[in-house]
């Protein structure tokens, strides 16, 4: 079985990138072959190595990535290269109902006979997203696919309400929950590797730096937090195209010599052993792989009130509304809380990567 991953966004370092590597690592046999394409770039050599390892390419198309436009011009590309490798599945990613059509049109031009569509983030429906959703969502009808979403949150930002009452099945983000364990000695070795005291309360984020993360508001919180907590640390993990604008915040705000920033890093879940307490402030999600993560490793989690409540799965966590005080109050009270085992809660919730690839390959051969 031949199957196309699609991402039709760029490959960096996002929750969606990680859920395609983990389908991958842990699917790919010898009767499944994957391959990846995305219409654009990819930045992360370490998701590509993955991909090779396994038998599959990494296809780049090298088109213009231009967010909120017309995507009519994925189509002949993307119709071109799928006709050209014959594949027998193609399951397309995206956060975007316009990418998730122009993708399943582009598999039907080609002829392959399973087309399956993913929403990948929530939010709320503007207008506009509004329109885009009832225009195209009957246009993606036509082009009989399976629906996927990471929550029911994802699936009603990009699905027309008859698909979710009666077609849309929600796969839980799988992770590898042995692989994000917590070890007293990773927490002490990648301490000391950032140069952070092993006795500092680190307030920890893993995130790409867009609008929808929020990273103005944690700086402010955490600011406030370090007034009276002078041991008090902020590590941000990623990378993305507001860094360098958070990074000058930082210094304007005084805070630059005890904010850790690392860019992009493979080795997520050492980060998460560095930390105390996971704030997570976003404007907008699905479902978000870094709160799933972090639950994992045992942090105590604070999270926007925004976030579907389908992201509480373990102990210790509180979903905020975003007023910097309750914020503030949330992750202080956190303080000498230490580490819970929410493995069996994960697990028993759905979220075991085992589970998740055994369903999504059961989708492939039906």
């Amino acid at each position: 079985m031949k199957i196309l991953e699609i991402t039709v966004e760029p490959i960096m370092y996002g929750g969606q990138e990680r859920f395609i590597t983990n389908l991958i690592r842990y699917g790919a046999d010898d009767e499944t072959h994957f391959d990846v394409l995305t219409p654009y770039f990819c930045t992360n050599e370490g998701f590509r190595s993955i991909v090779e390892e396994r038998g599959g390419q990494v296809g780049e198309l090298g088109l213009a990535f231009r967010p909120g436009k017309s995507k009519r011009f994925l189509l002949e590309p993307l119709t071109d290269y799928i006709k050209a490798n014959d594949y027998d599945v193609v399951h397309i990613h995206s956060g975007s109902t316009l990418s998730l059509t122009y993708g399943a049109l582009a598999a039907r031009r080609a002829g392959v006979k399973k087309v399956v569509v993913h929403s990948h983030i929530g939010g709320d429906l503007t207008i506009k997203r509004r329109i885009v959703k009832t225009v195209y969502g009957r246009l993606l009808r036509r082009c009989n696919v399976e629906y996927l979403a990471c929550s029911m949150e994802a699936a009603k930002a990009r699905f027309t309400d008859e698909v979710i009452k009666s077609r849309v099945e929600i796969i839980p983000n799988g992770i590898d929950v042995d692989l994000f364990s917590f070890s007293c000695t990773d927490r002490t070795q990648h301490r000391s590797m950032l140069g952070i005291d092993q006795e500092a309360f680190v307030i920890g984020h893993v995130g790409r730096f867009e609008k929808e993360k929020n990273h103005t508001f944690l700086l402010e919180t955490f600011k406030a937090i370090h007034e009276s907590m002078p041991d008090a640390r902020l590590l941000l993990v990623g990378d993305g195209s507001l860094l360098e604008s958070v990074k000058q915040r930082t210094e304007s705000m005084g805070i630059s010599n005890v904010v850790i920033f690392t860019g992009n890093v493979d080795d997520v879940p050492d980060m998460y052993q560095t930390m105390d307490v996971f704030a997570f402030p976003s404007w907008q999600e699905g479902l978000p792989f870094a709160v799933v993560e972090a639950q994992v490793s045992g942090l105590p989690c604070v999270i926007s009130s925004n976030i579907s409540e389908e992201t509480v799965i373990g102990k210790n966590v509180v979903r905020v509304d975003l007023d910097r005080d309750q914020w503030v109050q949330a992750i202080t009270d956190f303080r000498g809380t230490g580490r819970v085992d929410n493995s069996e809660a994960i697990r028993s919730a759905g979220f075991d990567i085992m589970k998740t690839v055994t369903i999504i390959k059961n989708i492939y051969k039906q």
